[in-house]
């Protein structure tokens, strides 16, 4: 038995590494329920205020809010963070709920999604609006995310956008550059 480990060695190096990595994934829970405290960074009322503020200055493109539309903006604002709040997101499916919505109720999308919870497995919750979640989920490369170029065909031109890339017409564009061009008919100031 001269140069063999012996399998104790092995098998208790693996409790401990399992253990060790269990506590660092759930190392923020362990200290809120220890200390009692899970506060996030930003506070709901704070991020809910930022939400507000951006809408009331919005000046959308092809038409204002529509009380009819606000149960269907809830439901897209819903779909998008279900999205967000995965690991890996289908940002083709998002932009199609995005692409034949009107500037005002673009905004409306915006407003029902107002702030939500943004729990990373490492580092502190806090609450994002919907242009803080893309900042934080899309990328901004063509080497490490999706290349996109968006079919305007059937849109109103006015909603095409004329002061950053369309990502139409043979151009190809990071994510963020995509959802960039559909949300520049909101009239939001585009933060992400």
């Amino acid at each position: 038995m001269e140069g063999k480990a012996p399998t104790g060695l092995y098998i208790t190096l693996a409790i401990v590494v399992a253990i060790l990595g269990l506590a660092l994934i759930v190392r923020k829970d362990i200290l809120a329920y220890l200390t009692g405290e899970d506060t996030p960074a930003v506070s709901e009322e704070a991020a809910e205020e930022s939400v507000e503020d951006l809408v009331s200055g919005a000046e959308p493109v092809g038409g204002q809010t529509d009380d009819d539309f606000a149960s269907q903006a809830l439901a897209i604002a819903d779909a998008q963070y279900q999205e967000l709040n995965q690991y890996s997101q289908d940002e083709y499916g998002m932009m199609a709920s995005l692409m034949p919505l009107e500037g005002g109720q673009l905004v409306q999308v915006f407003e029902q999604f107002g702030a939500r919870l943004y729990e990373p497995t490492f580092g502190d919750s806090t609450y994002l609006n919907l242009f803080q979640w893309y900042q934080m989920k899309l990328d901004n490369s063509n080497l490490w995310g999706q290349s996109i170029q968006l079919d305007w065909s059937g849109v109103p031109e006015e909603w095409v956008p004329t002061d950053i890339p369309s990502c139409g017409g043979g151009g190809l564009c990071t994510e963020k550059e995509a959802f960039r061009a559909i949300w520049w008919r909101s009239g939001l100031p585009l933060t992400f």
